[in-house]
């Protein structure tokens, strides 16, 4: 543990704003905007012309060198990283209800949820049902990990009223990232979805719609076979490269399939993913988080009066850009046909 060095964490209060005056870091000036020297500035490129990309050389024919440096962010990156530093982050409640029991100081264990607990939480720890998709076992670095996530959020959950804010930098290209990965937008499938933004905010029509298409792009190629062997899902698994109507209207079909594997996904933990650990881009938890709520968001309304305005959730959306790259090349170019087919453009096709 001491070799790994200390983790940086999520903050128990809103962190201090960015400003243009650049400070050296270190416990006695101010922090630096962006992150420490990577490894990549330690070297010399050759020097190239801006208009024609030539190398560029001295009078005796020898090519000109130049060291890299990292990126030194303008005003409005700053503001950006300030407003993320001002967005509060809550633990996920509801998922972290189905997935774990919570052990308390009195001995008690509860299995689901908190809202009848007599005492301090101790412990939170995976149900056994779900155990093996947190865990691989032998020690390794990714288990300590996730034991630190569940520990985290003990710590949210019992000393800071469940909200919390992440202290956000730059890296050496000028992307905007948190200290602590963990429990972070940026991290892994685990840590995306046990978070969830503390302010809720109304969904309205427009709200619930995109709600539709994230659960859609969650469940995207996922099967389900029924009893009689058959698809449950109407017109079969949520389907790739749809516009965002067809996607929408994939979710109202199946509606009532999906909020049941959201209240019993017990039932379901393989088809889900949750049946064991899985490395690489995973999004298993993310996918319950999503369909808790859309259970939980259509519960609301049907209770209300059927009022989409009366309805309000703290659940992230996350859309991933189309080819980033040809994306900020449409941008410089000016390319506007380039700008419809990555979608930085709308086109008709949605």
């Amino acid at each position: 543990r001491w070799l790994r060095g200390e983790m940086d964490r999520w903050m128990y209060c809103p962190p201090n704003d960015h400003d243009e005056k650049r400070g050296n870091g270190g416990l006695l000036e101010d922090p630096k905007t962006s992150t420490n020297t990577a490894d990549y500035e330690m070297f010399e490129v050759e020097m190239r012309d801006w208009e024609t990309g030539e190398i560029m050389r001295d009078k005796d024919g020898s090519t000109k060198l130049v060291k890299t440096s990292k990126c030194d962010p303008g005003s409005g990156v700053i503001e950006a990283m300030n407003e993320l530093q001002r967005t509060q982050w809550e633990v996920n409640l509801d998922l972290l209800a189905v997935l774990c029991e919570f052990e308390l100081d009195n001995g008690e264990i509860l299995d689901s949820g908190l809202k009848k607990r007599t005492s301090r939480i101790r412990e939170i720890r995976p149900k056994e049902i779900f155990q093996d998709s947190f865990f691989e076992g032998g020690g390794s670095i990714q288990d300590d990990e996730r034991r630190m996530i569940l520990e985290w959020c003990r710590r949210i959950i019992e000393h800071n009223g469940n909200v919390f804010w992440h202290s956000w930098v730059c890296d050496f290209r000028g992307r905007m990232m948190p200290r602590c990965q963990l429990l972070s937008p940026q991290k892994g499938d685990l840590s995306r979805g046990l978070i969830r933004f503390k302010h809720w905010k109304t969904l309205g029509s427009k709200g619930i719609k995109w709600l539709h298409i994230h659960v859609h792009n969650m469940l995207e190629g996922l099967e389900i076979k029924g009893v009689n062997g058959e698809s449950v899902w109407s017109d079969g698994p949520a389907g790739k490269n749809l516009n965002f109507s067809q996607r929408e209207g994939w979710v109202r079909k199946n509606l009532e399939m999906l909020r049941e594997v959201a209240r019993k996904p017990q039932r379901f933990v393989e088809e889900l993913g949750l049946n064991e650990r899985k490395s690489g881009k995973r999004a298993d938890f993310q996918r319950l988080s999503a369909l808790i709520e859309l259970d939980r968001v259509w519960s609301e309304y049907k209770e209300n009066g059927c009022d989409w305005d009366r309805v309000k959730s703290g659940q992230p959306i996350y859309l991933d850009a189309s080819c980033n790259g040809y994306q900020h090349v449409s941008a410089l170019l000016r390319d506007e046909k380039l700008a419809h087919l990555t979608n930085l453009l709308e086109s008709k096709d949605g």
